[in-house]
């Protein structure tokens, strides 16, 4: 018995299928039922048995299912094969999805390495198992394209030391260690202690001084220099760290007169290091201590100034 619950139906195909609208409505009923009769089938797509059997099987009388033979047989409905008393009905289209589900399921299992699965039987037809055969042919002489192929030599099948593997992560290798990541060996790191501008670039940034003389007129580098250190000595986690220190001095000093004198639109850029810088100083100019008291310990009405770390 099939494990497929159901099968795949399709009103279009249904309405509109010459083979299936020539017959006649009773020939219709008896169809779709032995279409469910064929899907639960070991061999799904394909049903056999007497004229008696079959009548049976779909409820009808034994003149209604002879009658409803011969529609299949004028009409090609399905494949119909007579043999003595028993007579095969075969749908295609069920026996062709039926097939490609076996490929499909044969294909698996040889991706998943189950070794009983020979290479050659994913692409044989999962018919050729069937009870009632529905053509006779000579041993000699193979008639349709499913014998061409079940008559060929089976495929070899390869030993598991000549399957080769070239993906490098699913060896369980490292793609940095192997050379073919560009990046492979490049890490940031923390600004050097003791980090010095070096002459070249010190005189990187004269050149470019020189060429911006009017934004760089108020700018000294050994300030610059300082700030640069603090701000990324101070700077938490992946923010401090850097591929190239020089690139990121020479980008610096690029930004000074920004960060220095604002960005056009009267704020100027402040540096986590001005910022504590600025805070402290307004804590060390106030007469309020914590409590909103003055430092001579006389009580004030007046609330003590809030701290506006944005400004």
């Amino acid at each position: 018995m099939s494990k497929q619950p159901s099968f795949q139906f399709y009103p279009a195909d249904w309405l509109r299928s010459p083979d299936v609208r020539k017959c006649s409505p009773a020939t219709r009923g008896i169809w779709i039922d032995l279409l469910c009769l064929m899907h639960f089938e070991e061999d799904r797509g394909k049903l056999s048995g007497t004229v008696q059997e079959l009548a049976r099987a779909t409820g009808c009388s034994e003149v209604e299912m002879e009658a409803a033979i011969a529609e299949f047989e004028r009409h090609k409905t399905c494949d119909v094969t007579k043999s003595h008393n028993d007579v095969s009905l075969m749908s295609r289209r069920l026996a062709r999805e039926e097939k490609t589900r076996k490929d499909a399921a044969l294909r698996k299992r040889r991706q998943r390495g189950h070794k009983d699965v020979p290479a050659s039987r994913a692409r044989l037809s999962s018919s050729s198992s069937s009870k009632i055969p529905f053509y006779k042919s000579s041993p000699s002489t193979p008639s349709t394209a499913s014998d061409l192929r079940s008559s060929a030599p089976p495929e070899p099948e390869l030993e598991p030391e000549e399957k080769v593997q070239t993906n490098p992560r699913a060896l369980g290798e490292n793609p940095r260690a192997l050379g073919t990541n560009p990046r492979a060996g490049k890490k940031g790191t923390r600004i050097p202690e003791p980090w010095l501008l070096t002459d070249e670039l010190r005189a990187w940034a004269a050149r470019h001084a020189a060429g911006h003389a009017k934004d760089y007129a108020d700018l000294d580098v050994d300030d610059q220099v300082e700030r640069f250190i603090d701000h990324f000595r101070a700077a938490p986690g992946r923010v401090g760290v850097k591929l190239n220190w020089a690139a990121t001095w020479r980008n610096w000093w690029r930004k000074a007169p920004e960060m220095t004198r604002g960005n056009g639109n009267g704020k100027a850029y402040e540096t986590p290091y001005d910022r504590i810088m600025r805070v402290n100083a307004d804590d060390a100019e106030s007469p309020f201590d914590e409590r909103g008291t003055t430092v001579d310990g006389v009580a004030e009405v007046v609330d003590p100034p809030d701290r506006d770390l944005r400004r």
